[in-house]
């Protein structure tokens, strides 16, 4: 297949900017089901013992990806055309995804009943990818 018969409309400004706020809300819906069957498997495994942090390792794909994708698909149900728009929502991803390890890895140190400072890292770097995210992609 030649570069000429492949779908334009995907292709947004000719760089692969296309980003679609739906499919990424449906992904992290599904990222989060699957954290919380990781959770209840971990649990079962682990002889019931539970993990406030585990427990509730879901909230960041749930919240942080699936409802402010769905919000911006109803808010902006066209595709958002700025240059640093694609870099601040890998970003962000980015961020989610550290925030959701960090919690994981959390509560696996929780359960075993061990402590590490170095969980804290993957907490303050989410973060800041998070905010990094929104900024980059807040300029014009």
């Amino acid at each position: 297949m030649s570069t000429s018969a492949m779908n334009s409309s995907r292709s947004g400004s000719g760089n692969g900017s296309f980003i679609s706020f739906k499919r990424t809300a449906l992904v992290y819906g599904a990222v989060a089901l699957g954290c919380l069957v990781i959770t209840n498997v971990y649990a079962l495994f682990g002889h019931g013992v539970r993990s406030a942090a585990m427990d509730f390792m879901f909230l960041y794909p749930a919240v942080g990806g699936a409802l402010v994708f769905a919000l911006l698909q109803l808010a902006f149900p066209c595709n958002i055309r700025r240059r640093y728009f694609r870099p601040g929502y890998n970003l962000y991803n980015s961020g989610i995804a550290a925030l959701t390890a960090g919690a994981m890895l959390r509560g696996i140190v929780e359960i075993a009943g061990t402590a590490s400072g170095l969980i804290g890292i993957f907490f303050l770097l989410g973060w800041l990818l998070v905010a990094a995210g929104v900024a980059v992609a807040a300029l014009p």
